[in-house]
């Protein structure tokens, strides 16, 4: 869900998340956490120290035995006499990461979506419920699934990338409708190395015969959703004024059918051939949903990574979205 605040801070690293089992295991680690940075009465943190000393403390022994005991006993061990203190702490249930125990999510993403989610990528489904649980409840900021075998190198049966095709799209309107369900906005980005090269003799149905990566392009798409703008509610537009009066608007570049592959538009950051400057654009649209100021937009790409190739008389072509309401 869009919070740059959090997102914008390297401190917030990445975990796997495969399944609702995994995602509940972010209870005990929110609870180490809470260990590490443990606090006296003197605001000393000394939980880091205790745990380094007891580490090296221990002989193979003893590393058995404590391999054998609970949680609590782990704890107690550890922190001793505090640890009475930190177990009264609030604790995170987690039921409240598991996305089999919220209804309104088991109801968008079925025992059969979960299945046809699972039958274009292994675990897919499971790994998409979990995620989405933490991610319309505020758990977690951002998350990245990889799909396999999108690439569609030289594949003469025209159903596999149909069909696979049609899971992508699964997967989107399953997560489009978990936040509109819960009322909450998310960002979606879509991205490949592969399948932007075709021959120039297309399929049967007259799609591409696709053939190969670009080795400099990619295709992609970005998705925003804000329930409070839905055209139910006419919350008004996403698009910052004068987006659509544009040449092209909301498009970069293109498919060209005649030579058989992803095309750019000659411009100043399309003939960059680097990745980094497709992120650093995403990450613009990614910030401008929560900033209103050009310049300041501008100015966080550059802190954030570096450098900043969008020039300012170009902006509102690659930076179409607005601060959301």
């Amino acid at each position: 869900a869009p919070n740059a605040t959090n997102s914008e801070d390297a401190m917030y690293t990445p975990t796997v998340i495969r399944s609702a089992n995994d995602a509940r295991g972010l209870a005990q680690i929110r609870e180490l956490a809470g260990f590490i940075n443990f606090s006296d009465a003197n605001g000393s943190i000394k939980g880091q120290k205790d745990l380094y000393s007891f580490i090296n403390r221990l002989s193979q022994a003893a590393l058995s035995r404590f391999s054998g005991m609970s949680a609590s006993q782990q704890m107690s061990s550890v922190l001793g006499d505090r640890y009475e203190q930190l177990s009264k702490r609030e604790v995170l249930n987690p039921n409240m990461l598991d996305g089999n125990q919220d209804p309104e999510l088991t109801a968008i993403f079925s025992a059969n979506r979960i299945t046809q989610l699972n039958s274009i990528t292994t675990n897919l489904g499971n790994s998409a419920l979990a995620m989405a649980k933490l991610l319309v409840d505020g758990y977690a900021g951002a998350a990245t699934m990889t799909l396999e075998g999108f690439d569609y190198h030289g594949d003469p049966n025209i159903a596999v990338p149909k069909g696979r095709d049609v899971g992508l799209g699964r997967l989107i309107g399953s997560m489009l409708s978990a936040f509109a369900a819960k009322g909450k906005p998310v960002m979606i980005f879509v991205y490949t190395d592969g399948g932007v090269v075709s021959s120039l003799e297309a399929n049967a149905d007259a799609t591409p015969d696709w053939r190969g990566d670009s080795g400099e392009k990619s295709g992609s798409v970005l998705f925003v959703y804000d329930p409070k703008r839905s055209r139910a509610n006419a919350g008004g537009s996403l698009f910052r004024e004068n987006v659509l009066s544009q040449v092209n608007p909301r498009q970069i570049g293109g498919y060209e059918l005649a030579l058989g592959r992803v095309g750019a538009e000659d411009t100043a950051i399309t003939s960059i051939r680097q990745s980094t400057v497709q992120a650093q654009v995403v990450l613009a649209n990614y910030l401008a949903l929560q900033y209103d100021n050009q310049s300041e937009i501008m100015k966080k790409v550059q802190e954030i990574s570096g450098s900043n190739p969008i020039p300012n008389s170009e902006f509102l072509k690659y930076v179409p979205f607005k601060k959301l309401a």
